[in-house]
């Protein structure tokens, strides 16, 4: 089975600047911060420390793929990093130039932990 994630962006609040939503926005017209009311069943540190941009179309996938227990895990642990979905890829991303060792050996254990939750979603 081949895995056909939606597109779909999870950055850290307050990360970035305004040219980059700019930039988001001309590049992704579809895309659309989806509204906190999506996710008053969550843990509200994800709500606090993370923004969710996605088409309208995927609304519904999001909450399969990225349930209240994952995104909790995400919210208390891996928090430090922006992850996007699309196609069969998983992203995550780290905002430092010189990432230290530990810094990237937490990404890795969260693209892991992550991909292998989107899997099981998806079957």
């Amino acid at each position: 089975p081949h895995l056909r994630l939606p597109h779909i962006y999870i950055e850290g609040r307050s990360r970035h600047g305004h040219g980059f939503y700019e930039m988001l926005a001309m590049k992704k017209r579809e895309f659309a911060e989806l509204p906190l009311q999506f996710l008053a069943q969550y843990d509200p540190l994800f709500s606090r420390r993370f923004m969710v941009h996605l088409p309208a179309s995927a609304v519904t996938e999001f909450s399969q793929l990225v349930n209240p227990e994952r995104a909790a895990i995400v919210a208390h642990h891996f928090h430090m990093f922006d992850y996007e979905f699309l196609g069969d890829m998983l992203y995550v991303y780290v905002l430092s130039p010189h990432p230290t060792l530990s810094q990237l050996e937490l990404m890795l254990q969260a693209g892991v932990w992550l991909a292998g939750e989107l899997e099981k979603a998806s079957c």
